[in-house]
């Protein structure tokens, strides 16, 4: 579809509301293509009625390109005009949960959004057999937890 999408990002559907598509077509078409259960898909219509729209996902994109030519297909065999759009997700930072880009600890450059998050996953350097008090031998990788509470 998109070549400028990020292969490596999430991506979710947004299925709009429509007052012409019987919500009999939406419920069949979020179970068999979708592969939502029953009460799922019920519950998504309730949500595109109160809301006008309802997100389906998070999928690898791949996977949301995949499920939106389907969604896509049906809706124009049947002569349909319901909307479904494909949005990529921005996922947030680890540390401070801000959106890409817009990190309240860094720059916003770290793969994950966030200049905190990368100094917190940076290999420490190896010391050839030295002590150092401040840089250990090993590379751990982890994140460290961040209380979301401790946080705001």
């Amino acid at each position: 579809m998109n070549s400028m999408r990020d292969e490596n990002q999430a991506a979710q559907l947004l299925i709009h509301n429509d007052d012409d598509t019987p919500d009999e077509f939406v419920i069949d078409l979020l179970r068999q293509v979708f592969g939502k259960p029953e009460r799922e898909a019920a519950a998504l219509i309730a949500e595109i009625e109160r809301s006008g729209k309802a997100a389906s996902g998070p999928y690898p994109q791949a996977v949301a390109d995949a499920l939106f030519k389907s969604a896509q297909q049906r809706i124009s065999v049947e002569g349909l005009n319901l909307q479904i759009t494909l949005e990529t997700i921005k996922t947030p930072c680890e540390l401070c949960d801000k959106p890409e880009g817009r990190s309240a600890c860094g720059s916003g450059a770290a793969p994950s959004g966030c200049a905190a998050t990368a100094i917190v996953r940076r290999k420490p350097e190896r010391t050839h057999g030295k002590k150092n008090s401040t840089m250990p031998a090993t590379s751990w990788t982890g994140i460290l937890p961040v209380s979301r509470a401790a946080s705001s």
